[in-house]
């Protein structure tokens, strides 16, 4: 009976709660970047799809995992540019992101972008609810050529495997 009790309560909260969680209009693409060493740079989309306009941070980290844990580290060798933006409403707005070594890499070097919404204080607190601000985190691969020669090379051999055994395979059915 109280399990029942707390679940009416959750659900009545959720449901009357919901309209006031102002949510966010920033929208952040691609989801994942991969750059090619040495020559690496790319190209990262912010969008605000609301009628205000949007503050963004934008930050480059190294990023590990360490016994499990994400490790994030601030670097100067991977910049965005500009790190501060203001998008405006219903328009895009595009970061450059640039690896200042042009040097090649021996293996795989992972980042993370993370494009922090800083809250608008020029309205005050909304009247009622939760004004939200959201964090996005893109991980960034900059890979040697050597691997994705490799990749491309699996990739292709996969898809005219793929294409063989398909061929062959339903041949008879028709």
């Amino acid at each position: 009976m109280r399990a029942w009790k707390t679940a009416l309560t959750v659900s009545l909260f959720t449901v009357v709660a919901s309209p006031l969680a102002y949510a966010s209009s920033l929208q952040v693409a691609p989801v994942s970047i991969e750059m090619v060493a040495p020559s690496a740079a790319s190209a990262l989309t912010l969008k605000n799809s609301g009628a205000d306009p949007i503050k963004a941070q934008i930050r480059v980290f190294r990023w590990s995992q360490v016994n499990g844990e994400d490790k994030m580290e601030p670097v100067t060798d991977i910049v965005a540019s500009p790190p501060m933006a203001t998008v405006m409403p219903n328009k895009n707005f595009i970061v450059r992101l640039v690896r200042l070594s042009k040097q090649p890499v021996a293996a795989e070097e992972n980042y993370r972008i993370i494009v922090d919404e800083l809250p608008d204080n020029s309205k005050g607190t909304p009247a009622r609810g939760v004004a939200m601000a959201f964090r996005y985190s893109i991980p960034v691969f900059v890979m040697p050529q050597k691997a994705v020669l490799t990749h491309k090379i699996a990739a292709n051999w996969v898809a005219m495997w793929w294409m063989w055994s398909s061929a062959s395979t339903h041949k008879s059915k028709w």
